[in-house]
């Protein structure tokens, strides 16, 4: 779960600046980014 409070991200966990796309630092370094989520995406990644 993120911090919904968040000014930068936010909520979402993501950071969008300058054309970049990257991770809410502050929101990993208070360890509110869970990687392990109960939703996985579908892929469509076939082997």
């Amino acid at each position: 779960m993120t911090d919904k409070n968040c000014p930068k991200c936010k909520g979402t966990g993501i950071v969008k600046e300058e054309g970049l796309i990257h991770t809410c630092f502050d929101c990993l370094e208070k360890g509110e980014l869970d990687q392990h989520s109960k939703s996985v995406k579908e892929s469509d990644i076939k082997l």
